[in-house]
């Protein structure tokens, strides 16, 4: 987490690689040059990232550049640095997309009322990282990620401690969107 001096990040994260964990990084934009610069890529397996972030590492800026062509071009540099890195973006209303090393898949951000933004982005992160654990593909946990950081932006809190399954899905069939079955039988059961 950006909260955590990059310095002890990265010997966590070269930590983690020495014994063969799964290790997840999210870094800032301030952070992304020295992150380039000084090789960590090569010790995450999973990458999320904002648009804003996505941009300095394309070397653009978000305004100027598509959204289609910034996030190739941001990838193409991530897979330099890193061939098997997985990588999530998120950019607000407008969705999110990841890549898991052979395909982009995209998906909408849920309508919903919007009392604090704060917290969305970890809570996407987090939704990752549950989706991962549970078994489900990167696709399928963009899924979870978007429903989980749909909910944490409706209390002007950064955490919405009513959230739980039940919520999630009550959420989920009240979006209108197509989510995986897995998804729907994860939170059903």
């Amino acid at each position: 987490a950006p909260e955590v001096p990059l310095n002890a990040r990265k010997k966590l994260l070269e930590i983690g690689k020495q014994h063969k964990l799964f290790c997840a990084a999210s870094f800032t934009s301030e952070e992304i040059p020295q992150v380039l610069e000084e090789g960590i890529l090569a010790y995450v397996d999973l990458l999320a990232i904002n648009i804003d972030e996505a941009a300095t590492i394309a070397g653009t800026s978000y305004e100027g550049a598509g959204v289609s062509g910034l996030i190739q071009e941001a990838l193409q540099i991530l897979q330099n640095h890193n061939k098997n890195i997985m990588v999530s973006i998120t950019a607000g209303k407008q969705g999110s997309c990841c890549w898991d090393g052979v395909s982009l898949s995209t998906f909408p951000s849920v309508d919903t009322l919007v009392a604090s933004t704060a917290g969305a982005g970890d809570a996407f992160f987090a939704g990752l990282l549950c989706g991962k654990a549970l078994g489900l593909s990167l696709a399928e946990s963009q899924q979870l990620a978007t429903l989980i950081a749909g909910m944490s932006v409706q209390p002007p809190h950064t955490i919405n401690k009513d959230m739980d399954c039940a919520s999630l899905l009550k959420f989920m069939r009240s979006s209108g969107l197509k989510f995986s079955e897995k998804i729907i039988k994860l939170l059903e059961d």
